[in-house]
């Protein structure tokens, strides 16, 4: 699900002959949020690239922000890889963590903690988009969404709220969603 107002080419879409599913798209600004079947991890090969590197993933729920340089991964369920060029192992981000730039996966309370306002305000978005997405895919026969995942965002907002400032404001906002 992209977000209004969200830049982004899609690569390649296809199914393989042996079964596995290959998607590749260029995020150049914005907010894609991605939830992949945990049940069918062993079929998807599934990248989004950024400006700073590719979040690839097979089974789980995240979101990948771009807002002009900055690119931020925020992961709600599972373990996603964000490879940057040049860098042999890749950062892993694990469910209720996130990463700005790159960096190395923190939980969001601690990215909030020491982040901007425009990384705050990414985050805010990335959650308020994973919510919203989450929400109206439990509604989809065969999207592998279910309540569950809506308790994984719910608890990854609830925890990246934890000793913020604006405490409880992005619980709300998700709630919203």
């Amino acid at each position: 699900t992209a977000s209004a107002g969200s830049v982004f080419l899609i690569e390649e879409v296809k199914a393989n002959p042996d079964g596995t599913e290959t998607t590749r798209i260029d995020l150049r600004g914005g907010d894609i949020v991605s939830n992949l079947d945990p049940a069918k991890k062993g079929i998807h090969d599934y990248r989004v690239r950024t400006p700073k590197g590719v979040a690839a993933a097979r089974g789980t729920t995240y979101s990948v922000s771009v807002a002009g340089t900055e690119v931020l991964v925020t992961v709600s369920g599972g373990v996603i890889a964000f490879e940057i060029p040049g860098v042999l192992t890749p950062t892993l981000i694990g469910a209720g963590e996130g990463s700005s730039d790159g960096a190395p996966a923190q939980t969001l309370a601690a990215v909030l903690s020491g982040a901007s306002d425009q990384v705050k305000e990414m985050i805010s978005q990335a959650m308020q988009a994973t919510a919203a997405a989450v929400a109206t895919l439990m509604n989809e026969p065969g999207s592998g969404v279910t309540a569950a995942t809506l308790d994984q965002v719910i608890q990854a907002a609830a925890s990246a709220s934890t000793g913020s400032n604006d405490q409880g404001s992005l619980v709300a906002t998700v709630a919203a969603a």
